[in-house]
């Protein structure tokens, strides 16, 4: 027995120390710089986790070590611009990704201490908290789905693996390992499903920074002003610091003077307090560039639209208010309060918009009462504002109390827009539009117009009628503003309208018409938009009758030309696996694997992905490729789920394979891994396609045999099949 032990125990440093030599080997292929910033990242997470425990407040900047300040301080130790040398040199291609027989050798590992949890002691980890650290690092470096899969699996698991909690400091690693890994796609999903994954953590000012830094490094304006919208919606408004990162993107893309006049549009929507650093900074930048006419013009027209907003204050309290900021979202008042005292201390000015600062995202009177004592400043309206608007969000999820009665009428406008009888409520939104100019409410809100468009829609006649309803309601000199929100719900009601009672096929051409009025508004095109119509397709597919079917299969290659040639669009993996999709359900095969081929080219695939090319070789009897799939998956080290074993399953029973597949879910499926079983769902598959062959008792007793607790666990009616004893006979389904 000691033996043994001591076996495991070896076999396990062995496996750590594999791991340590998978980062070492990371290291190994950086250039020197990247050395020393990786070497500074160990010594920032072990003064992080030292400082942590001691009651002392120090600065900001020195209590609270993250990857940005890291590069900052290396940047400008070379008197170079912040961010700009660092992330230039070190986040460049594949030379920092660890080599593949590395990362395999980090999951082997990992997969093991995260099965061992369970029999683990509660007061001794199967890894410490840099070694987690590290590895998380390390994976978000290589950035694969199956290493994003896995770090998941570890966020999951973080306590008890190696007694840390999901905080943002722990997201800051693994946000700066996906910003080595360069793919801004991977890094903004990560950002806009933060507050999701394990700890619900909201990403701070400083990590949407970092990111954007990034895209201003690579030249990418229009991830940018993705990101910036993502970040409001979040309840991170876009600060001066963010609108500078911009402008430098701009500056970097090559961008021509009338997108900077976009980036003021855009910038007028937020609440942007006048710098006149930034007037410089735009003023220099096309001077730098030699172009004097341009520099006069930009700075003018910045002057014109912002000097309103003017803050007599200095750059430097700026600054300081910027960390204050910061500080706030990352400890709390208590903590921001004492770092004030310090700023105090070098200079800083303690004013009312300070206690704004302290309170902007608080709801309790306690707050403000403690923030008014410990800054020795008494609130205003402004801070009550702030508190009472809180708070009201809080319990009711409303905007602004003022706007309250025009979202009462949107509201009561797109409960009608949304009623089956929409020919009768259309007329009493007529009354309704009247009631409103009597009470001198605009009908111009978001909801109020996108809903008046859709009654409009749905009353027409035909597609064309539809499009003219649509332009007449909006307007066509001066469009009215619907917001993302109204016209992906416009859009969601034209690929459903249907005439005479019979289900029409969407309008393409109709549809990208309402796409450009979006683009030409200033709105970001996301996938979703094409990920939508793709999805409506393939749910079509399902119930038209045979010779419908290639209309479909033209309408998606027409959606995907249009895809190829936007330029403005970044698919993303779900709309590539709505695209997969909705081809193998119009019967287009070698389409639909084409796309497969390209997400396993690039790494971009999930486990969606696996489960719809399985699918589409089951219903296209291509058992060969299927099995291709299977063994290249493999080789990645991709960990297969339930849903993706459920569709292996049915791909066999489909090719005409039911032996196999039986003896696959009796003897294999599920073996090497926790979370992977067959169920009922797997039992149910298997007699839907038994009952075809009338194979049905001779599965259920294989199945009774060879798996007896899942047998017994089945209901009597397990998706219209009765599982009952008969007679002489162990076991009999009837259908």
């Amino acid at each position: 027995m000691v033996s043994v032990s001591g076996n495991l125990k070896s076999s396990t440093d062995l496996r750590a120390r594999e791991v340590q030599d998978a980062s070492d080997d990371l290291e190994a292929h950086e250039c020197p710089i990247v050395a020393l910033f990786l070497n500074l990242e160990r010594l920032a997470i072990s003064v992080h986790r030292y400082t942590a425990l001691r009651t002392t407040t120090s600065k900001a900047r020195q209590r609270t070590v993250v990857l940005p300040d890291i590069r900052k301080w290396l940047t400008t130790a070379h008197t170079k611009p912040a961010y700009h040398s660092a992330l230039s040199t070190s986040f460049s291609g594949d030379a920092s990704r660890a080599p593949r027989n590395r990362l395999s050798a980090i999951h082997s590992h990992v997969d093991q201490v995260l099965n061992s949890i369970p029999e683990a002691t509660p007061d001794k980890h199967a890894l410490s908290g840099d070694e987690a650290l590290r590895i998380l690092g390390t994976l978000a470096t290589s950035a694969r789905p199956q290493d994003l899969a896995l770090i998941e699996r570890m966020l999951q698991s973080l306590a008890p693996l190696c007694g840390l909690q999901v905080d943002a400091d722990v997201h800051t690693i693994i946000l700066g390992g996906l910003i080595k890994h360069g793919n801004t796609q991977t890094m903004l999903n990560w950002l806009g499903q933060m507050h999701e994954k394990p700890g619900n953590v909201r990403p701070f000012l400083e990590h949407w920074h970092a990111f954007l830094n990034y895209c201003a490094d690579t030249g990418q304006p229009r991830i940018i002003r993705h990101a910036m919208s993502k970040m409001a919606h979040s309840g991170r408004k876009p600060s001066n610091s963010t609108f500078r990162i911009f402008f430098r993107a701009l500056f970097n893309s090559g961008a021509p003077l009338n997108e900077f006049y976009s980036a003021f549009d855009r910038i007028e929507n937020y609440s942007f307090r006048y710098d006149e650093t930034l007037a410089d900074m735009l003023h220099e930048g096309f001077m730098k560039l030699n172009s004097p006419k341009e520099a006069i013009e930009v700075k003018e027209e910045f002057e014109r639209r912002f000097s309103k907003r003017v803050v007599k204050s200095s750059p430097m309290q700026v600054e300081w208010e910027e960390s204050l900021e910061n500080e706030v979202e990352r400890c709390g008042i208590a903590s921001a309060v004492r770092l004030c005292e310090e700023f105090r201390s070098d200079g800083y000015r303690v004013t009312t918009h300070t206690l704004t600062i302290m309170l902007r995202g608080s709801r309790e009177v306690a707050d403000l009462e403690y923030a008014e004592k410990a800054l020795q400043l008494k609130a205003t309206s402004t801070q009550w504002s702030i508190l009472i608007t809180n708070a009201v969000r809080a319990v009711f999820r409303s905007p602004e109390i003022k706007r309250s009665r025009c979202f009462m009428y949107g509201t009561l406008l797109r409960a009608m827009a949304n009623s089956v009888d929409v020919q009768k409520y259309s007329k009493l939104a007529v009354t309704l539009l009247a009631d409103m100019g009597a009470r001198e409410i605009t009908a111009d809100g978001h909801v109020a117009v996108s809903s008046l468009i859709v009654m409009a829609m749905r009353c027409s006649t035909s597609f064309d009628d539809a499009l003219k309803a649509y332009r007449r309601v909006i307007g066509k000199e001066t469009p009215k503003n619907i917001g993302i929100k109204g016209y992906q719900w416009i859009l969601h009601i034209l690929s459903r309208l249907s005439f005479d009672n019979q289900c029409t096929l969407p309008p393409i051409w109709h549809y990208f018409e309402i796409v450009r009025d979006m683009r030409q508004a200033g709105l970001e095109i996301s996938p979703h938009v094409y990920a939508h119509l793709l999805k409506r397709l393939s749910h079509l597919a399902e119930d038209v009758s045979e010779d419908q079917i290639p209309r479909i299969a033209a309408s998606v290659r027409r959606v995907h030309d249009h895809l190829t040639l936007d330029p403005s669009i970044t698919p993303d993996t779900l709309l590539w696996n709505e695209l997969m999709d909705a081809y193998q359900r119009a019967g287009l095969f070698v389409e639909a694997y084409r796309v497969w081929e390209m997400l396993l080219i690039t790494e971009t695939y999930d486990h969606a992905s696996v489960s719809i090319i399985l699918d589409a070789c089951g219903y296209g009897n291509a058992w060969h490729l299927a099995e291709q799939v299977i063994k290249k998956l493999s080789a990645r080290s991709f960990s297969l789920n339930q849903g993706n074993w459920d569709s292996y399953v049915e791909c066999m029973c489909r090719n005409g394979m039911l032996n196999d597949a039986v003896k696959f879910v009796c003897m294999k499926m599920g073996k090497n891994q926790r979370d992977v079983k067959p169920n009922a769902e797997t039992v149910r598959l298997l007699l839907t396609f038994a009952t075809r062959t009338n194979q049905q008792d001779e599965v259920a007793m294989r199945l009774q045999r060879y798996l007896p607790e899942l047998w017994k666990s089945l209901p009597a009616d397990l998706g219209g099949y009765t599982i009952k004893p008969e007679g002489g006979r162990s076991v009999d389904v009837e259908r």
